[in-house]
């Protein structure tokens, strides 16, 4: 039996069966569904938590702690709702945008693929943790997550000892965090999906957005930057991908024997392979004669406490959706290598870091070291010779002359540091910036191009087990639209749309949540069901 029934023009609806009554009918309640009706969780106020911090034997003293801070920051920006103190409004006019907060202290706004989930959970949760601009309470869960994605990444990349020896002997900290480091990290994955390893962890992604000022945001991602157009309404999403793995054309890998060895020949000749522009020519070149319907396919990998996915509808649209963007964005990477030089060079502006800036000779040793590929390239550039990429071949980066010398300190470099790299010992005749590694990186992207499936898939783990993949289909209408309606939200172009206020949203959600104790939201329609049940009673007693 469904009962339905409207308060203050709010439709509540309480499942009991299969049976159909509303108010303003004639049907009789049955014992049965009396009997159904006194279970009811709202005829029970104990089952309605008034004060989670009071009534939650098993919270941390951290936890705890950590609550009571957050909303009490929320309490102070947002408010309390007027109409039903002391729990918090859920009006934000009056405020900066969830943007303008999430961005309050860049000069350049970005975004994370992340922060487009605002209705993962509940958007109301989502408005209120931007204004707290507090961090997440580090789980052992999250812990436990970030951990197994790096043992997944670490399988497929051998340990690299001299570079680590290296490091550590130069006291170089924070390295692995710089840009061209993790460009080139991304560089290096990608061929690798190409060896017959067949597939690549943790890839950097990144696309546009434009702020249009006066009107709806449409949803469209920019394909054409015009450096110094438009730059102020220009806003950067990044993401990381998970997984790319190439899958035959006769569907998933699994149901068959094939192994992806197209180009086993080409990393094979070493001529080739230690040379990184005649492996992006070799594989530019044979790619389309030898692929034979092969695709690449974009993954995320979701770790689990138990062997269940969830149950949440918004969660798995959102993770769907994640994938999605992951794959746009890369989609748009592999199509010019000139847009896409752009593309890094404004991404990297955005960080506020300089890409003219030269890098010191023991970062360049590093990054040789970090990739032996770039030895070619390196001599390339300290002999003023070009690299073979127009955009960063242009006369007027040409004329750069290096102002720093190429100098190995005897004194702390390792004797056989000095002897693999003293032919770098000398003025360099064009300086190694932001701007070459740029360059590399949109020329290993266009090897994508048209190689990507639409087909996608989310992975499920559980303790290490690959326990369920979820396959499902890319679609840009369904993305479009979800971009145009997140960002009108970010930008303050609509107003919040919390969870439906519903029996079932509040056991699922609500019970989860930080603001549990306060929201209003929450409180509204807890007493709308309270009134509903005392309704229903009134109609059992009156039967």
């Amino acid at each position: 039996m469904l009962c339905k029934y409207v308060t203050n023009n709010n439709t509540l609806i309480v499942s009991l069966g299969r049976r159909l009554y509303s108010s303003n009918q004639s049907n009789i309640i049955t014992s049965y569904e009396k009997d159904q009706l006194t279970k009811l969780p709202f005829f029970n106020e104990s089952n309605i938590e008034t004060d989670p911090l009071q009534t939650i034997k098993n919270i941390t003293r951290q936890k705890k702690e950590y609550l009571k801070k957050k909303n009490d920051i929320v309490e102070s920006i947002i408010g309390i709702n007027s109409n039903d103190p002391p729990y918090l409004s859920y009006s934000f006019k009056g405020l900066p945008s969830m943007y303008d907060t999430i961005t309050q202290n860049r000069i350049h706004g970005r975004l994370s693929v992340t922060k487009l989930m605002t209705k993962s959970w509940c958007e109301l949760r989502y408005a209120y943790d931007v204004y707290s601009k507090m961090d997440k309470l580090t789980t052992r869960n999250i812990s436990q997550g970030v951990t197994f994605h790096k043992t997944l990444e670490d399988t497929m990349i051998p340990e690299n000892v001299k570079l680590d020896q290296f490091l550590k002997e130069q006291r170089i900290i924070g390295f692995e965090k710089t840009l061209q480091c993790k460009w080139i990290d991304t560089l290096q994955k990608l061929l690798m999906t190409f060896s017959n390893v067949g597939e690549c962890r943790e890839v950097l992604c990144h696309g546009y957005i434009i702020n249009q000022i006066d009107s709806l945001q449409d949803g469209k991602f920019v394909t054409d930057v015009d450096i110094g157009s438009n730059m102020d309404q220009l806003i950067l999403v990044s993401g990381i991908i998970d997984h790319l793995k190439w899958v035959p054309r006769w569907g998933n890998e699994s149901h068959s024997d094939s192994k992806f060895d197209l180009f086993n020949d080409i990393f094979n000749d070493e001529e080739i392979n230690n040379d990184l522009p005649k492996i992006l020519s070799s594989l530019q070149r044979e790619i389309p004669k030898r692929i034979n319907g092969w695709k690449l396919q974009v993954r995320d990998v979701k770790t689990r406490q138990t062997f269940n996915i969830p149950n949440q509808t918004s969660v798995q649209r959102s993770t769907k959706l994640q994938i999605m963007y992951y794959r746009k964005f890369i989609e748009i990477l592999s199509l010019n290598p000139k847009q896409t030089y752009k593309m890094l060079i404004i991404n990297a502006q955005r960080r506020n870091l300089d890409v003219d800036q030269e890098l010191d000779s023991m970062t360049i040793i590093a990054l040789m070291m970090q990739n032996p590929m770039l030895i070619p390239d390196m001599r390339r550039l300290r002999d003023g010779k070009s690299i073979g990429f127009e955009s960063y071949d242009a006369p007027s980066y040409q004329l750069q002359k290096s102002n720093i010398p190429f100098v190995i300190p005897q004194d702390i470099v390792s004797v056989e540091v000095r002897e693999s790299f003293k032919e770098f010992v000398t003025i360099w005749k064009r300086p190694v910036t932001l701007r070459y590694f740029a360059a590399r990186l949109a020329q290993t992207y266009h090897l994508l191009n048209s190689m990507l499936s639409e087909d996608l898939l989310v992975e499920y783990y559980c303790r290490g087990v690959n326990f369920h993949n979820l396959p499902f289909r890319n679609n840009d209408k369904q993305l479009i639209d979800h971009n145009a309606d997140r960002t009108n939200f970010l930008f303050g172009k609509r107003e919040v749309q919390p969870i439906e206020q519903n029996l079932r949203n509040f056991l699922t959600y609500c019970k989860h949540c930080d603001y549990q104790s306060v929201c209003s939201w929450k409180h509204e329609g807890e007493e709308k069901l309270k009134e509903l049940g005392n309704e229903l009673v009134e109609m059992w007693q009156d039967d």
